[in-house]
């Protein structure tokens, strides 16, 4: 009876260790699980940051380089413009100032006229032979505009002579154009088919000449505006 009574008990013992041992086996799963879960938590929430913060805080070195190269660019291009209106300009050089003077050729003092063209500029304006000749006196410059009566023959930026000279004096009120010593005289064709701006004027022994092929006389006369805030 004794005996029996002992082998239950360790039967008992030994079944309870096993109880034990497995409640430990599982615990220690358990905590294993839990931290791997964790750390992959943790890994995730670095890569969403990482993410985050790649999408916030842009690289502002490489935005420096591109504001470095457009104010390259921009002074690269101002550069090529100087450069194009000085050589579109010529010089002509004579032995005596007279002679330059001379050379500018078909310079006359407006005295009559009859059209009122603003800011105090009187202008002389005829018609001939399907022409319409403006023509006016601005300091020691004299311009004279020759635009088609029929407006089919006519560049569509402006709708006669009149109106571009009146354009023109507008412009001059804000820009400058390079200041004759004697004479300088600008002539524009207003024909779609001859188009065409030239401008001279004369300092010294020297005549120059401005000479360009376009429907807007405002792109000629801003080439001589550019020369001479540039020299």
């Amino acid at each position: 009876m004794k005996k029996k009574i002992i082998m239950i008990g360790l039967i008992s013992f030994v079944l309870l260790l096993a109880a034990c041992q497995k409640d430990n086996q599982t615990e220690s799963n358990d905590h294993t699980n839990q931290s791997d879960q964790t750390t992959s938590d943790e890994m995730e929430s670095g890569e969403e940051t990482d993410e985050a913060g790649n999408n916030s805080s842009p690289d502002t070195g490489d935005m420096e380089d591109t504001s470095d190269e457009e104010e390259a660019d921009d002074q690269s291009n101002d550069s090529d413009k100087e450069s194009q209106d000085a050589s579109n300009v010529k010089e002509e050089n004579f032995s005596s100032e007279q002679e330059a003077i001379d050379a500018v050729g078909d310079y006359e003092t407006v005295e009559q006229t009859n059209t009122d063209l603003g800011y105090g500029m009187k202008a002389l304006t005829e018609g001939a032979a399907g022409h319409e000749y403006v023509s006016w006196n601005e300091g020691k410059w004299l311009f004279v505009i020759d635009f088609p009566l029929d407006s089919q023959y006519a560049i569509d930026e402006y709708e006669d002579g009149t109106d571009m000279a009146k354009s023109i004096v507008e412009y001059l009120e804000r820009h400058m154009l390079p200041p004759p010593e004697q004479r300088g005289v600008v002539k524009i064709s207003g024909f779609k088919d001859s188009a065409e701006t030239t401008i001279r004027w004369q300092k010294g022994k020297t005549v120059y000449e401005i000479n360009h092929q376009a429907n807007d006389p405002m792109e000629t006369l801003e080439i001589a505006v550019d020369y001479e805030s540039n020299n």
